[in-house]
């Protein structure tokens, strides 16, 4: 059951303020209760290099029309763990600092990333090499 109307108040009025109505314009809102499909997907694999040998790589870039990405250690050779960060500067220090996976079994699914911030890997000791995939599911 509804609360009841303010005195005065009419649902289909025009809202006033201080004196007039307000000329602004109307905010975009995006339902995100509705389930969408996504429009756009790319892929890319990447080989990922080993902390100290080689610079981070970037996966994905930062977007707002980022559905999901779907990420896959593919290969993991010599051992060691891939480190994933949303912030460069992270996987740059010694040792690296962010989420950290070694799969044992290949390929290994990552939760899928669902956030708009950009995300960076890089490998680190005992393992060489890594070879990732990664799929990203956007909206236009």
């Amino acid at each position: 059951m509804s609360e009841p109307l303010p005195e005065g108040y009419v649902e289909d009025a025009p809202q006033v303020y201080e004196g007039g109505t307000w000329p602004g314009e109307p905010i975009r809102v995006q339902d995100v209760t509705e389930r969408r499909t996504p429009e756009l997907v790319s892929t890319m694999t990447w080989q990922i290099p080993v902390s100290g040998v080689g610079q981070p790589v970037q996966l994905l870039q930062r977007t707002e029309r980022r559905f999901k990405a779907k990420i896959t250690i593919n290969s993991l050779t010599g051992g060691g763990a891939v480190v994933f960060s949303q912030l460069i500067d992270r996987v740059q220090l010694t040792p690296p600092q962010g989420t950290t996976y070694s799969p044992t079994v290949f390929p290994f699914n990552l939760p899928d990333w669902e956030s708009v911030q950009p995300l960076y890997a890089i490998v680190i000791s005992p393992g060489t090499a890594a070879t990732i995939s990664v799929q990203d599911e956007r909206f236009l």
